[in-house]
């Protein structure tokens, strides 16, 4: 019962019944299977084992207890002395309130610990895992957590209460809820540096080194140490602009330093632009002359996470120390020489932060997705930036095309022979056709307010671009022909049919390529009042350009009927696919589940809601999936 926490012992205490045995009255006999737990209120019980007398339990004493536990055999016979009134508990309802508070502790151990620094870039799995595998621990007011000098062997983090950090009745510092202590000790090998007691009452979650080697790995320190570094440059009001991924980079640049009581860290005139610097631990306080080396008056508060001296960094004129800093109590520092950490860095804050912006922009861009990130940024090294003001040409229809753009910001709109075609939005693209099929600029785009574009030349573009896009590219090319009509299409078969008209499959005599052509009877529009949704669904449809959703080439009509025109998906329905497989296995359920919400995700960026979605509305080929049903009708 001690290892539970207060709450579950109040449930247990709420579940438990009252009970009398009268005098001479067997409670249980030796060898049958128990199921409940006893604590006596008033009266005496012998326990009789193998029917000589072992012991006599008197208030306050109980019995049962591994029948809580497991439906184990009694190991004695208990036999009332006189009149007895017990409490019991029944071992399903003690093992019912148990799971339910072991999952409901799971929760709120993931959230917690999701919501302290220094665990919130590690991934979802150690989380899970590290709630599972952490102990809590209650502690009374002024009761020892930790003793200097103790054995380091587990990190300590504060879910409840206030603890005073002291050496020598000294107290150095005070840490609440969501603070933890113990790790440096860990890190550096070192017995406790300090006392560590509870102020009020404390619930403290205990992390071992041995779970912490078993979740992280052998080189568990350097993970915390990494975690730590990219926590503080989260943190950081300039590096926190700048991606993680690059601001990882740099880590290699850094080592810790420790130093002990009264260590001189910086001395006077240390130039502060010439180190990267994170606290880690402890503070660093300006030395005195006197013969007391500190003056506490002028401490330095340098909380956990801090970067020092972060301003002077980016100063341009010389920031010396006017005083020696020394660590008091000890300080943990990760310190990197400034010069090595922007070299890795890769230039200067202006330029790092703009190269940043520009690789997290590339990572949206539906034709880059499936790139890794180097070669992400292999292409950030390329790309340049154009501005455009309202109602500028930024290509000319029939002009040579010697770009690719994708929208920063702002809004384009895509115009063929001076009529209105489509809005392109941020990360949208636009100029690959004529640097893939050597072709003229087949459309005009005008910015559309103020618009800032990336660009890349021509050589860089074909540089990047392997078949496989090639063929992606060109495939979207011949979705994009507006110069399709009616007379250049030839039936080849009915492909099905709704509740608004048939849809067929058609071959263009143009360009060689199928179809998939949905007709719609002009006067069933015109007796349902159709018209306005009709004219929705062309002005939707045809701003939505995804490479998993089913493309809109063009609308046409005739005398009977009004015709979509779209791109023709050669495969099944999701539907199908999984009635062939059956139930499918992990790896398939991540693979169509991530595709549908890559579409999802792009139609939200563009503010669709789609309200379809279901098996029978997705189509799936042997090389892309496709939300095929997109219609609103």
């Amino acid at each position: 019962m001690r290892s539970l926490e207060k709450q579950a012992r109040m449930e247990v205490v709420k579940q438990m019944t009252f009970c009398f045995v009268a005098k001479n009255s067997i409670v249980f006999e030796q060898g049958t299977i128990g199921s409940y737990f006893y604590i006596i209120k008033e009266g005496k019980v012998n326990l009789l084992i193998d029917n000589i007398l072992k012991k006599t339990l008197v208030a306050g004493n109980s019995f049962g207890d591994l029948a809580l536990l497991h439906g184990a055999v009694r190991s004695g016979t208990i036999k009332a002395v006189e009149d007895t009134f017990m409490w019991c508990l029944e071992r399903k309802k003690f093992k019912q309130i148990v799971d339910y508070m072991a999952n409901k502790n799971f929760e709120e151990n993931k959230s917690f610990i999701k919501s302290i620094p220094m665990f919130k870039n590690m991934d979802t799995n150690f989380i899970t895992r590290l709630s599972m595998n952490i102990v809590t621990e209650t502690y009374d007011p002024e009761t020892y957590i930790v003793r200097e000098g103790d054995v380091s062997d587990c990190i300590y983090i504060i879910k409840e209460g206030v603890v005073a950090c002291s050496r020598k009745d000294e107290v150095i510092r005070e840490l609440v809820k969501g603070d933890f202590f113990g790790l440096t000790s860990i890190l550096m090998e070192l017995t406790r540096t300090m006392n560590v007691i509870a102020k009020t009452t404390c619930v403290c979650y205990s992390i071992s080194v041995r779970t912490l080697v078993d979740l992280l790995g052998p080189d568990y320190k350097n993970v915390l140490y990494l975690n730590f570094f990219k926590m503080a440059m989260s943190k950081s009001q300039y590096f926190s602009k700048i991606s993680s991924d690059i601001i990882e980079g740099t880590f290699k640049s850094f080592k810790t330093y420790w130093y002990g009581k009264n260590s001189l860290v910086f001395a006077k005139g240390f130039n502060t632009k010439d180190k990267i610097s994170i606290v880690f631990e402890g503070n660093l306080v300006r030395k005195n002359n006197k013969d007391d080396p500190v003056d506490s008056s002028r401490k330095i508060v340098s909380e956990r996470g801090v970067i020092l001296f972060e301003e002077a960094i980016f100063e341009e004129s010389r920031n010396l120390i006017s005083q020696d800093l020394i660590a008091y109590p000890d300080c943990l520092l990760l310190q990197a020489d400034s010069r090595k950490f922007f070299e890795l860095l890769g230039g200067s804050l202006d330029d790092v932060k703009e190269k940043s912006n520009i690789i997290g922009s590339l990572t949206h861009v539906p034709l880059f997705k499936h790139f890794s990130l180097n070669k992400i940024k292999s292409i950030a090294e390329f790309i340049s930036i154009e501005q455009f003001k309202n109602t500028s040409k930024i290509i000319q229809e029939g002009e040579d095309g010697s770009k690719f753009y994708i929208v920063k910001s702002g809004k384009v709109d895509i115009f063929v022979k001076y009529q209105y075609i489509r809005t392109l939005n941020e990360f949208e693209f636009f100029g690959e056709r004529s640097l893939v099929i050597e072709e003229k600029r087949s459309a005009t785009a005008i910015a559309n307010g103020a618009v800032s574009l990336y660009v890349l030349n021509k050589e860089h573009f074909l540089k990047i671009i392997d078949d496989n896009l090639r063929e992606h590219i060109i495939h979207r090319v011949q979705l994009q022909d507006n110069t399709i009509e009616l007379s250049d299409l030839d039936y080849i078969q009915n492909l099905g049919s709704g509740n608004f008209g048939n849809v067929y499959l058609v071959n263009c005599r143009k360009n060689n390529s199928m179809y998939a052509l949905k007709a719609i009877s002009k006067n069933q529009v015109d007796q349902e009042q159709l018209h306005s949704n009709l004219e929705m669904e062309r002005r939707i449809l045809l701003k939505i350009d995804h490479p998993f959703i089913m493309k809109l080439v063009k609308t046409l009509k005739d005398t009977k009927d009004i015709y979509f025109l779209t791109e023709y998906i050669r495969g099944k329905e999701l539907w199908d696919v999984i009635r062939d497989i059956g139930l499918l296995n992990k790896y398939q359920t991540q693979f169509y589940g991530c595709s549908l919400l890559l579409a999802v995700e792009y139609l939200h960026s563009r503010k669709f809601i789609y309200r379809d979605i279901k098996p029978e509305n997705i189509m799936i080929n042997e090389k892309v999936f496709t939300i095929c049903n997109l219609f609103l009708l």
